[in-house]
C-alpha cells in the first residue's frame, strides 16, 4: 500500500530551519500530522507527503521558496515551490500540488490518499488528481469549518471538500453527526502519543528545584489563560512558578503581569524538543480550556495526550470530548473559575512529590501503550483497507 498525504506537514529539519519562528502558530498542526505520518509509515510501503509548508508572507520574509524533496526512510516529503505573496502563494500551491500529485499517482500502484482537509489548497489539488484515478480519499478533520475564523465562502469550500472524502478520521464522536450525513466509514482517534517518548525518562530527581506549573499552546483568553494566570497568583504556593510557552492574544497582558510578578515566566515559541523537556521537568501541566464553548464538543486538544505522554501529571477541565478512560490518569478541574484553579493548584502542589509523580508515570505508561501514534495510525490503515 502507498499513501499520498496532503497537508502542510514538514520533516523535522525543514520545520525547525525554515518554519519555526517567534510568531509562528503552526506547531500543533505540525506535530499532529507528523505523528500520523510517522505512525502510518510503519504499516505501508511508502508515504508521499505533499506539503505547502506553513509559510505566512507576513511572518516569513523570504520571497521565494523552491520546490524540493526530502526522504526520511520510506517517507518522501514533496515541497511545492511558490512565491511568498498573498494570493499568489495559494494559486501556485494549487497548481504545483496538482503536478506533484499527478506524477505520484501515475508512478505507483495501490494508492490511497489521506489529507488534512483544513489545508484547503493543497488538499483540494491533490484530491482532484486522485479522483481522476479513482483513488479513495480519507479526510482528517480536526475542527469543524464553522468554528474557524474566515470568510463564509471559505467555510463553504471546506464543507464541500469534506463532503468529497470517502471516509473520515475525526477527534470526537459528536463530530460525525455534523460532517458525515452520508454515513461514510469513519474512525474516532482523539490524538496520538509520540511513541518516541518511551525512550525518555521522566525522573523525579530531574525536576525543577521549584514546583513548576506549566502550560504550552495557544495563549488566549478564550482557552482559559487569564483564569489560569490569576488562579496561579491567587494560589500563592511557596517556591512555585508558572511557566508559559506559546503565542496568542493574551501575551501582551502576560508581559505586563511579569513586570510585577517574578513567579510567572514566559518563554515564547520554542522547538518541540525544548517544550517536551520543560514538560518533563515540571511538577504539573495544565489545560484550563473552558467547557462552555460549543466547539469543545467536536474536537479533542492534542495537548492533553502530549501532556500525559510526558510523564508529568495533568490538570484539565472536564472536556465533553474527553473519553472517561482518561480521567483515571489525570486531575480533573470541575470549577473553571480562577478560584477553582487556585484551589486545585494548592491541593495538588501540597501532595507529596512522589504521589504526584507516580500519577504522571502511571498515565504515561497507559497512554504510550494504548494511544501511541503507531497503534492509532494503524486504525487509519484499517479504515483505508475497508474502502477496497
Amino acid at each position: 500500500m502507498n499513501i499520498i498525504y496532503a497537508s502542510n506537514a514538514c520533516d523535522d529539519v525543514t520545520y525547525n530551519n525554515e518554519i519555526l519562528s517567534e510568531k509562528n502558530l503552526s506547531f500543533q498542526a505540525q506535530k499532529f500530522n507528523s505523528l500520523i505520518i510517522k505512525g502510518m509509515a510503519q504499516s505501508v510501503e511508502s508515504i508521499d507527503v505533499i506539503s505547502g509548508r506553513p509559510i505566512n508572507h507576513i511572518i516569513h520574509p523570504i520571497k521565494y521558496y523552491a520546490k524540493k524533496t526530502v526522504a526520511v526512510g520510506n517517507i518522501c516529503y514533496n515541497y511545492c515551490g511558490f512565491f511568498n505573496y498573498k494570493y499568489i502563494r495559494q494559486l501556485m500551491l494549487f497548481i504545483n500540488t496538482m503536478r506533484i500529485a499527478r506524477r505520484i499517482v501515475s508512478s505507483k500502484t495501490e494508492m490511497y490518499m489521506v489529507c488534512d482537509v483544513l489545508n484547503y489548497s493543497t488538499s483540494l489539488a491533490a484530491m482532484n488528481a486522485c479522483k481522476r484515478k479513482n483513488i479513495k480519499i480519507v479526510g482528517v478533520v480536526t475542527d469543524l469549518p464553522e468554528f474557524l475564523s474566515g470568510k463564509q465562502k471559505t467555510i463553504q469550500m471546506l464543507d464541500k471538500l469534506i463532503d468529497n472524502c470517502d471516509a473520515y478520521v475525526i477527534l470526537a464522536e459528536k463530530m460525525n453527526e455534523k460532517i458525515n450525513k452520508a454515513n461514510k466509514p469513519y474512525v474516532v482517534i482523539e490524538g496520538f502519543a509520540d511513541s518516541d517518548m518511551s525512550q525518555l525518562d521522566n525522573a523525579l530527581e530531574n525536576k525543577y528545584d521549584k514546583k513548576v506549573v506549566l502550560y504550552s499552546g495557544a495563549l488566549s483568553k478564550k482557552y482559559g489563560l487569564e483564569t489560569l494566570v490569576q488562579g496561579f497568583i491567587d494560589a500563592n504556593v511557596l517556591d512555585s512558578e508558572l511557566h508559559l510557552y506559546g503565542l496568542g492574544d493574551y501575551v501582551p497582558e502576560i508581559m505586563k503581569i511579569i513586570e510585577t510578578n517574578d513567579s510567572i515566566k514566559y518563554f515564547g515559541c520554542m522547538p518541540n524538543e525544548v517544550v517536551v523537556g520543560a514538560q518533563m521537568r515540571a511538577t504539573l501541566l495544565v489545560n484550563p480550556r473552558f467547557t462552555n464553548e460549543e466547539f469543545v464538543h467536536y474536537s479533542f486538544p492534542s495537548k492533553n495526550i502530549e501532556y500525559v505522554a510526558s510523564g508529568t501529571p495533568m490538570l484539565t477541565t472536564n472536556l465533553p470530548s474527553m473519553p472517561e478512560e482518561y480521567k483515571e490518569f489525570c486531575y480533573v478541574l470541575d470549577d473553571e473559575s480562577s478560584k477553582g484553579v487556585a484551589e486545585a493548584i494548592k491541593n495538588i502542589l501540597s501532595k507529596p512529590d512522589i504521589e504526584v509523580h507516580e500519577l504522571g508515570s502511571k498515565a504515561k505508561a497507559w497512554v504510550l501503550d494504548t494511544k501511541n501514534n503507531n497503534k492509532q495510525s494503524k486504525k487509519i490503515i484499517d479504515l483505508i483497507k475497508s474502502l477496497k
